[in-house]
């Protein structure tokens, strides 16, 4: 359930609670423990719906934008193109050909051993007793 539906139904809760007689002390205290809860709770909130409404407009003003974009890249298309047939016939190519990055070369790895076979033992020096 999210934060802002549990304190709406916490405050219902408490709601109900006051409207009963004969409670104990205990119940109305953990009430009113709730209550304090519920209004951090709520305080809580406030900024962030505030910022999930900033969101939610930012998202839609993109979307407008986004498909004025895309109506804007088309007729550049399809004015390019055009223009291609009047004899500009470079001018497409220029606008939208897809360039690709050089790599780079990368380094040779130096072979660490050439020659699979393990070298000689060494001789032992005779050590005379």
């Amino acid at each position: 359930m999210p934060p802002d539906e549990a304190a709406h139904a916490m405050r219902n809760l408490l709601g109900v609670l006051s409207r009963h007689s004969g409670l104990s002390a205990a119940t109305l205290a953990a009430g009113a423990r709730v209550e304090q809860a519920t209004q951090h709770v709520e305080a809580a909130l406030q900024p962030f719906n505030t910022r999930q409404n900033e969101l939610r407009a930012a998202r839609r003003m993109a979307e407008v934008v986004g498909r004025r974009y895309d109506l804007a890249l088309r007729a550049l298309r399809h004015t390019a193109r055009a223009a291609a047939a009047d004899g500009a016939a470079d001018l497409y190519d220029a606008l939208f050909s897809i360039t690709t990055r050089v790599a780079r070369k990368s380094k040779p790895t130096p072979a660490l051993n050439p020659d699979p076979t393990p070298p000689a033992p060494a001789a032992q020096p005779v050590v005379a007793a």
